[in-house]
């Protein structure tokens, strides 16, 4: 076995102990212990390129172990627009360099920012449609001069074809200088409306009647009529004969374009055992309803059940009033509902007699709140009408729209929205009428389609 040795780094001893039948070597090492800390004594910075060490820009620094660099401040100028790196790193009192440290940065050229300019007075301003012409090359408006104007003017659309359009506006100030444009949207429904003039009188021909359920315009019990405008004081039968003894209403309404509907009310059955000269129903100052009625001929009368209704359908007893037995001199009766529903209340008289038989009355009513008011929008309207109903929307109730002639052309049931809107793009243009029915009444108001 062969032995060798080659002189190593001075302060390092290798012993190499070789095995070479078995290819084998064990070595050990001698190293120095951690030097003693040494002073921070200088430091340097690049940019982008390293020229070497303590070849860098220096820096100022108070010798210590550690240090801080700091509020110091390092020229830019000579850098050109874009991201640079700048490099940084220290020495010691042994002139041993650090790692070396870097940040990047962005150079960009210094922008100078003009201070704001001095007010100016608005001295123009001028307005277009849907397409900008250019500055300076719309409709001018008259403005007068100031810091800030009111533009009050009227702007014709004559021009404009039905739908929906732009109006710009824009003001330039004393120095030419013009404003951003603001915008405002509109619709141009029609360029003219024609309102026809009120159609004269024609001869009223037919008259029918129905009792308290409408069949339909045209489908009542016909009466002819020899032409006439004016049915004042008219007179005609009525057949009674499928009625039930009880209280009823008599429906009349007559044709040249139909007419309102008319309704009042009428017992059918064995007479009162009682004459009853009047019977009316009032609504007095606390909000109470006063029901007053006079007799005359009472028959074994035993006493009256005043009943109500908030539909002239349906009845209650609300209260009784003793009758005067038989006597055939005038008799005066009153009651107070002091608590009366809302809207219309209907009032009947039940009268019964010894033996337990009982008759009604005609029924009268009174209303003790002012129906609300309806309004549309917009109108004209093309497909969409909204119906405003107010505090009305608390009832249930029924859209019916009908046309001069008098027939329902279109019908829907309210809900319970203030706000609601009917589809009326399937009806032909013209004038129509719009009722809002209720148990407690209706309303009417009239609009156009176009």
């Amino acid at each position: 076995m062969q032995r060798s040795a080659s002189r190593l780094t001075p302060g390092i001893v290798v012993c190499l102990l070789l095995a070479g039948l078995q290819g084998q070597a064990q070595v050990s090492f001698n190293l120095p212990a951690n030097p003693g800390t040494v002073n921070i004594t200088g430091a340097e910075y690049f940019f982008d390129t390293d020229p070497g060490l303590g070849k860098g820009a220096s820096l100022s620094v108070t010798a210590g172990n550690p240090i801080t660099i700091s509020n110091t401040s390092i020229p830019v100028n000579s850098l050109a627009n874009g991201i640079h790196h700048l490099f940084l790193r220290t020495v010691d009192a042994n002139g041993h360099w650090s790692l070396t440290n870097t940040q990047a940065l962005f150079i960009v050229t210094p922008v100078t920012i003009a201070s704001n300019p001095a007010l100016v007075n608005m001295t123009k301003a001028e307005y277009f449609f849907d397409t900008d012409p250019g500055i300076g090359k719309g409709t001018a408006l008259s403005v007068t001069p100031g810091l800030t104007t009111n533009i009050n003017s009227v702007i014709p659309i004559n021009s404009l074809s039905t739908g929906v359009h732009r109006l710009y506006l824009r003001t330039a100030d004393a120095n030419g200088h013009w404003s951003l444009t603001n915008e405002s949207d509109l619709a141009i429904l029609s360029t003219s409306l024609i309102i026809p003039s009120n159609p004269t009188p024609g001869n009223i021909t037919l008259l029918e009647y129905f009792f308290d359920t409408d069949p339909g315009f045209g489908n009542g019990t016909p009466v002819v009529i020899t032409g006439t405008t004016n049915l004042v004081n008219y007179t005609f039968p009525v057949d009674v004969s499928g009625l039930s003894d009880s209280s009823h209403y008599l429906f009349v309404r007559v044709l040249d374009g139909w007419s309102q509907t008319l309704a009042t009310g009428l017992h059918y059955g064995t007479p009162l055992p009682i004459t009853l000269l009047s019977f009316a129903a009032t609504l007095q100052s606390n909000r109470t309803v006063g029901l007053n009625w006079v007799t005359s001929n009472e028959v074994n009368n035993r006493y009256f059940a005043i009943q109500r209704s908030g539909n002239s359908v349906d009845f209650d007893s609300i209260g009784t009033v003793p009758g005067a037995g038989t006597t055939d001199i005038q008799q005066r009766y009153s009651y107070t509902d002091a608590a009366p529903l809302d809207g219309v209340n209907y009032y009947r008289l039940k009268q019964v007699d010894q033996d337990g038989h009982a008759s009604w009355s005609p029924i009268v009513s009174v209303r003790t709140q002012t129906p609300s008011v309806i309004t549309l929008s917009p109108n004209p309207a093309h497909d969409l009408l909204t119906v405003t109903l107010g505090n009305a929307a608390a009832e249930k109730g029924v859209f019916r729209i009908v046309d001069m002639r008098g027939r329902i052309v279109q019908s829907a049931n309210a809900t319970a929205a203030n706000v609601q809107q009917l589809n009326v793009l399937a009806l032909e243009p013209g004038t129509y009428i719009l009722q809002y029915l209720t148990a407690s009444g209706s309303t009417t108001i009239s609009f156009i389609k176009f």
